[in-house]
């Protein structure tokens, strides 16, 4: 059975699942935690997107709808677990959280994206809620962050 903390005089860690935290030669992403790291969120991938599907037309309404039901993919890589992401958007002055949170953890109060939506080890998928005849777009400037935290 493997021993998940060590906690030695100035060092501490915590591994995942099946990793022992004796092992001198346990890989940082078998670790959740090692006090000689700067901080425990390792960010893994951040940056900016616009939504890939088409709108349905130019006005201002259009743009925040599409007739495509196929989710948003958000592609990073792999740090070989499923980290934590974070995911909002900015449309004409108003931003919009996408709740896609942690690992196995989704708010069943969030009432647009995050029942659905889910992080994998290499990718993030944002669903689209129905929006009238067609589908939610996320019009605006997607901003996504992924932490290792796993």
């Amino acid at each position: 059975m493997a021993r998940r903390l060590l906690m030695n005089p100035g060092r501490l860690i915590l591994t995942k699942p099946g990793f022992d935290a004796r092992d001198p030669g346990l890989a940082n992403n078998q670790k959740l935690l090692d006090s000689d790291w700067n901080f425990s969120g390792v960010i893994i991938a951040s940056g900016t997107m616009t939504d890939p599907a088409p709108p349905v037309d130019s006005s201002q309404e259009g743009q925040t709808a599409t007739n495509s039901s196929a989710p948003m993919i958000i592609n990073f890589p792999s740090p070989g677990y499923v980290p934590a992401a974070i995911v909002h958007y900015v449309y004409d002055w108003s931003i919009g959280f996408i709740d896609v949170g942690f690992p196995g953890f989704r708010r069943e109060s969030s009432r647009w994206y995050g029942s659905a939506s889910r992080v994998y080890e290499d990718r993030v998928e944002v669903h689209r809620m129905p929006f009238g005849s067609s589908y939610h777009r996320f019009a605006g400037t997607v901003h996504y962050k992924i932490i290792g935290v796993g």
